[in-house]
């Protein structure tokens, strides 16, 4: 299923042509953003992918360090569990949400696999609307696009997140975007 909604609970009319979702802005608004929002069944066991930003959602251990991450004594160990920094992730059940900018992965992309249904899924964009980079977001059976990138729940800045929210951009009423975009939905047996 798809929709499209506005942080600001304004109206927005828009049509699905040539690869592209072309919107209008209804009222205008202050600080707002546009949510473009696949959604799809899921159970929270699926692998989520955002090209060198997130792997299997970023569901592994995790400590607060800066970069380098310098091990203390007590913190190493030959059996110690994959370990990460403290970056955009969900939690270990799928639960959470992940939210990155454009900016932030190799390729402006979200990636789902579900070895349940044996299904992929890849949600291309590109990198900026109008001078601005969109955002990213996932969360259980949700991939989002954003205009502009609207982190909620803290900036991921390098390797760790840090408090705070994107403060949106302002619309005008009648102002227009394309967001190109492909989605490709696939039999896939497994990862490799």
């Amino acid at each position: 299923m798809f929709r499209i909604d506005r942080h600001s609970g304004g109206s927005v009319r828009w049509k699905n042509e040539n690869g592209a979702i072309r919107i209008q802005i209804g009222e205008a608004s202050q600080q707002d953003a546009l949510r473009l929002c696949w959604e799809f069944d899921a159970d929270g066991s699926e692998y989520v992918l955002l090209p060198a930003c997130c792997y299997n959602g970023n569901r592994f251990c995790s400590l607060k360090k800066i970069y380098p991450p310098m091990f203390a004594l007590e913190e190493a160990a030959v059996d110690l569990p994959v370990t990460i920094t403290d970056v955009i992730r969900l939690q270990p059940d799928g639960s959470g949400r992940i939210e990155a900018t454009t900016g932030d992965v190799s390729t402006p992309c979200i990636g789902v696999f579900s070895e349940k249904k044996k299904k992929g899924l890849l949600l291309f964009t590109v990198q900026e609307v109008s001078g601005v980079n969109l955002g990213l977001a996932y969360e259980r059976g949700r991939m989002e696009l954003q205009v502009p990138h609207f982190r909620q729940n803290g900036l991921y800045r390098g390797n760790t997140i840090r408090e705070g929210k994107d403060p949106g951009m302002d619309f005008s009423a009648g102002q227009e975007f394309s967001i190109p975009y492909r989605l490709l939905e696939f039999p896939c047996e497994t990862m490799e």
